[in-house]
């Protein structure tokens, strides 16, 4: 009897990380770090929590994010782009904010609704009111992704109100005004729910509120724009100006 063929040789078995190719699991260890990461910060936050949480293996961070700061980064990523992609900070197509005036309101009007956008879990602004506080390694590409193109947007705007380039302390100073005027209404809302619980933050209030940070904003850009300085005593500036 002749000898019998030599066998092929088995293929090679790779073995399988749970949940590496599985599109949704990425999504989903993304929605399970959100609530740690605020609740006990990311130095705190465990990446065995996390994938408790996400019903995935640990190995499965590894592959999709690297390690913890990775997911963190994702987390970050993913919430505001959702609210960047539904209030974008200029207007687009047809639309009537052609005049400085108008992108103003626009802008104050888009900002305020990202701030509140309802697709983004009350969880993220713990987050980013930590990260204002103590900011991790992933603060710089956040703020350089999605905060330096809001604020240079914002400037160019108030540049083009007070005919002053953007490198100009008072359009700098002008436009971070305008920010911290729309943040506090999120960041100390529930302050605000005790000692101003008339002003609401459904779309009727955020409305009314879009339209008087507007008016207070351009009151004080032209204040500020023809303000002059006449007197400097005892280390003070006087100004004088119109609005």
């Amino acid at each position: 009897m002749p000898p019998a063929p030599p066998r092929a040789p088995a293929p090679k078995h790779t073995p399988k990380i749970p949940g590496a190719a599985d599109a949704t699991t990425r999504l989903r260890l993304i929605e399970a770090a959100g609530p740690v990461f605020a609740r006990r910060g990311f130095a705190d936050a465990t990446v065995r929590e996390i994938v408790a949480e996400a019903k995935a293996n640990v190995a499965a961070v590894n592959y999709h994010f690297g390690d913890k700061l990775g997911l963190y980064r994702a987390v970050l990523e993913h919430y505001s782009g959702v609210a960047m992609a539904a209030h974008p900070v200029a207007p687009g197509g047809d639309t009537a904010a052609t005049t400085p005036r108008a992108r103003l309101e626009y802008f104050i009007t888009a900002f305020l609704e990202r701030l509140f956008h309802d697709g983004k879990p009350a969880w993220m602004s713990q987050i980013i009111s930590r990260e204002m506080v103590a900011p991790t390694a992933a603060f710089q590409h956040l703020a350089e992704k999605h905060m330096r193109p809001q604020l240079e947007t914002l400037r160019a705007i108030v540049a083009e109100l007070m005919a002053l380039p953007t490198s100009d302390p008072r359009v700098q100073r002008s436009a971070a005004s305008v920010i911290a005027q729309c943040v506090t209404y999120k960041q100390c809302g529930a302050a605000h729910n005790i000692l101003t619980p008339s002003q609401t933050f459904d779309a009727k209030g955020r409305a009314e509120l879009a339209a008087h940070i507007t008016a207070f904003s351009l009151a004080g850009i032209a204040g500020i724009a023809t303000a002059k300085t006449i007197t400097k005593k005892n280390g003070h500036t006087t100004r004088r100006g119109q609005v």
